[in-house]
């Protein structure tokens, strides 16, 4: 084969690729529902379907510095938003060890639900995660209404969530 073709080819993919990425992590995005096992065995629905309710899904690793860094902030979110509609779930990496994930949740008391992504199912119905700390704000069909790959600013963060939950009644 002609090496212009391949190249030219290579860079057609790569360029496919990033369309379809930037496609995916666009804002209303809808992930599929989905249940996951949590480190106690529970089976749990990742995005809350009750109208108005608000998931943050927070995709983390034991062995991540930043991700663990912010855990007593989004403890603090957990707190302030107790009486709201709205949950928290961590997703843990494939390549993370659920022993070391475990010790991280009962060291810092974690108290919403937690799930082990052993087979990379939620990774991939997320779109793709490249990266840890990735947190996103989903309404309860699965929309994502915000979205961060990196460490949170939880400033932007409470900005979005109080946006989007449901006026008082």
């Amino acid at each position: 084969m002609n090496p212009r073709f391949i190249g030219f080819a290579a860079v057609v993919l790569i360029t496919a690729q990033v369309l379809i990425g930037i496609h995916l992590y666009q804002k209303g995005q809808r992930i599929p529902q989905q249940q996951g096992k949590t480190f106690t065995g529970k089976t749990i629905d990742i995005i809350n379907p009750a109208k108005g309710h608000l998931t943050l899904v927070n995709f983390w690793a034991s062995t991540c510095l930043p991700c663990i860094k912010e855990l007593p902030d989004f403890i603090d979110l957990h707190r302030a938003y107790i009486d709201e509609p709205f949950s928290i779930v961590g997703i843990t990496m494939p390549f993370d060890q659920s022993d070391l994930s475990l010790a991280v949740l009962k060291s810092f008391q974690v108290p919403w639900h937690n799930v082990l992504d052993v087979k990379g199912k939620h990774v991939t119905a997320f779109g793709g995660i490249k990266a840890v700390p990735t947190t996103l704000l989903l309404d309860h069909e699965g929309h994502t209404l915000w979205k961060q790959e990196g460490p949170v600013n939880f400033k932007q963060l409470r900005q979005q969530i109080n946006k989007n939950l449901p006026a008082p009644t």
